[in-house]
Parts: structure tokens; C-alpha cells; sequence
């Protein structure tokens, strides 16, 4: 519908879009005759702004009031209308700082730092996905003893991501057996994903394990936790934020959009359900988002990598009535540092192994049992 707008209609749709993002107040056509050199006059962009209001690009939330953008006219504005904003050097710098200094080789960290500081920069609230592992393939297996009743398993993957547990044992192997043990797991795991971890497979190491049956089960418990860690954990973060905006002075409003950030799996699967769900970065506005609630918000979302996979998301929500230009431009940057600092970490990671990787007791995936 959008090549039945011609160009004056498009300036004014712009226009529209522009007053109303600044100052959130509906927009007459004096005050467009005013503030923009459209050069026609009132009455004439009255007209135009009542033929785009019978196209669905414009709505009228007041018979005496000015017009607001429908989210058919925010779509064509980031379409086909608006300017691809630039970061200044202090932005990209500041961006670049924050994220550099952020805690190596702790994936989970590093994307809740990046949420956070997105948040500060946009003053919207941010859902990010955890990094999937779900079709990750392990790479190695270490077991390292943690004085005479604790044993860490740590767990390399083919993303370079480090997954640890804490085993509670009663009999602890000795050094050089566990050395032979992480070195036979490696052997025989290395490459599987946990589904291709089958029955024959357990068979076989089981029979090399032969006298560390107890210790087998809670180490393959281990990683089936670590690879199977993908009901794609949610950080939340800038919930606060949505209430600044006059959009969500409404309760009935406030209320369905903190549901969404309390319990964000629905919004995500929807987004990744999507038909455009393969971009790398996208803006869905309104009522492109497919949820039952009213659909007075958008989502600005971007992917991120590991090791040249897309493993999650970064998504900016906030109300329909955004600077677009501003907002995207700060993700792309953010994403694009984010980016690379994982590309370091993973390049770290190979260089020093996955000993200094892992003596961090919050990445671990859990506690379990191993007497053998």
C-alpha cells in the first residue's frame, strides 16, 4: 500500500512522524505549515493528512485532535523514509570502553553487561538471549579436583564457551587418574552434541570406566546440563524504564508490557517464529508482533555471534513513538563491538585453554552427587 503514497504525502507522513516523536503530542497541520517548509498550506496538508489517515498510515485518537502515526506509517517511515543515523567517535568510543572492560571468558556476564549498558543508553528495557548450546558440539572435558570431597568438570564447547559443574564425591580419583579419565571422556565425546550422545556410545565408555561407574553418570549428567541449557535463558533488564514513557501511564498498558518483560519466552519465540526471523537486524513494530496483547510497543533486534554462529538475540522494547535512527544505530554499534570482543574471548580461549577459563564458581551449571 505504501507505493500509493506520493512524495508530498511521504514529506508529510516524515513531518508527522518527526513532531510527534519529539514532542508526543498529536500533530495538526498548522503545526506543520509552522515547523516544516513543505511549502503548501494548512488546508492543503490537511487534505493529505486525512487521504493518509483513509490509507491507515495516520490515526486520529481524538475527533478534535491533531494525527498520530499507525504503525503502518511508522513501517513506511523505517522502510523508506528515515536517515541512517551515524555515531559520533565519543559514542563509538564510550561503546567500545564499556565493553572492552567487561569480564572475559564469562559469556552470560558479558551479555548482561551489554543489556545493561544498552539500557542506560536508550532508556528502554532490553531482552537478550543467553547463547544457545543446544547444537553446540563439545570439545573437551576436563576434570580437576577441588580437595578431597569436590570435583569440577569443565566442559569446552565448539564455540569456546566454558560450562563448569561441581560434583560432590566421596572417592576421589587420583591426579594421574583423572588426567587418564579427561583424556579417555575427551577421546570418545569430543565432537557429540548431547544427542548424538546415544545408548551405544554411553555402552562404550562406560565398559573404558570400568570401577568409575558413579562418577561416569554424574559427569554425562554434566553435560547433558551444559548442552541441554537451551530453554534459552532471558536477561531482562531497564523494566523501569517503559514506565517514563506517557504511553504506559495507562495501568491496563503498563501492566501488559511488564507481563511481557516478566515472562519474555512468548515474545521471543514469537519474534523467532517470524517469517524475517533469518535477519540479522529488525524492526517490528506494533501489530506485526504476533502476541494476543495490545501492540502499543516495538522491538528493535539483533543478532550476535560466536565463532561466526548466530547463538542469540538483543532486543531493545519500547513504545511505537521511538527515534528509530537514534536507537538502531546505538544497537548496531553495540552489537558490532559486542561482536568482537567474543571474537577475542573464543581467540583467548585457544591460546590459554580451558584451565584459566574456569575458576569462576558462577559458570558453574550445578551440583551433583558422583560417588564412585
Amino acid at each position: 500500500m505504501a507505493d500509493e503514497i506520493n512524495e508530498r504525502k511521504m514529506d508529510i507522513l516524515k513531518a508527522v512522524i518527526s513532531d510527534y516523536v519529539s514532542t508526543g503530542e498529536p500533530v495538526g497541520s498548522r503545526t506543520l505549515a509552522k515547523k516544516y517548509n513543505l511549502g503548501i498550506s494548512p488546508a492543503t496538508i490537511r487534505n493529505e493528512m486525512a487521504d493518509l489517515e483513509e490509507l491507515g498510515f495516520l490515526e486520529q485518537p481524538h475527533t478534535s485532535a491533531g494525527r498520530v502515526p499507525s504503525s503502518m506509517g511508522y513501517r513506511v517511515y523505517v522502510d523508506q523514509l528515515m536517515e541512517r543515523g551515524e555515531a559520533t567517535k565519543e559514542e563509538i568510543a564510550l561503546i567500545e570502553q564499556q565493553i572492552v572492560s567487561m569480564a572475559t571468558f564469562q559469556i552470560d556476564k558479558i551479555i548482561k553487561q551489554t543489556s545493561q549498558m544498552l539500557s542506560e543508553l536508550t532508556n528502554l528495557a532490553i531482552i537478550a538471549s543467553k547463547p544457545s548450546t543446544l547444537k553446540c558440539h563439545l570439545k573437551t572435558l576436563q576434570l580437576v579436583a577441588l580437595g578431597e570431597k569436590h570435583l569440577m568438570v569443565v566442559l569446552v564447547l565448539d564455540n569456546n564457551q566454558v560450562k563448569n559443574t561441581i560434583l560432590d564425591t566421596s572417592d576421589m580419583p587420583r591426579p594421574e587418574d583423572l588426567l587418564m579419565l579427561s583424556n579417555l571422556l575427551t577421546a570418545r565425546l569430543s565432537g557429540l552434541t548431547a544427542q548424538e550422545i546415544d545408548i551405544s556410545i554411553m555402552d562404550t565408555v562406560r565398559r573404558d570406566l570400568k570401577g568409575y561407574s558413579g562418577l561416569f553418570a554424574s559427569v554425562l549428567s554434566s553435560i547433558h546440563d551444559a548442552l541441554c541449557q537451551d530453554e534459552n535463558g532471558y536477561i531482562v533488564e531497564g523494566k523501569n524504564n517503559i514506565l517514563d514513557y506517557p504511553e504506559f501511564n495507562d495501568i491496563v498498558k503498563a501492566r501488559e508490557i511488564l507481563e511481557v518483560l516478566e515472562q519474555p519466552k512468548d515474545l521471543m519465540v514469537s519474534m523467532e517464529d517470524s517469517p524475517d526471523a533469518d535477519k540479522e537486524f529488525r524492526i517490528v513494530i506494533g501489530d506485526e508482533i504476533n502476541l494476543p496483547q495490545k501492540k502499543d510497543w516495538s522491538v528493535i533486534s539483533a543478532k550476535y555471534k560466536l565463532n561466526g554462529q548466530d547463538v542469540g538475540t538483543i532486543n531493545l522494547l519500547g513504545p511505537k513513538r521511538l527515534d528509530y535512527s537514534k536507537v538502531s544505530m546505538i544497537l548496531k554499534n553495540v552489537v558490532e563491538e559486542l561482536n568482537r570482543k567474543l571474537i577475542n574471548m573464543t581467540k583467548e580461549g585457544e591460546e590459554h585453554g580451558p584451565g584459566n577459563q574456569a575458576d569462576d564458581p558462577e559458570e558453574s551449571t550445578g551440583r551433583h552427587p558422583a560417588d564412585g
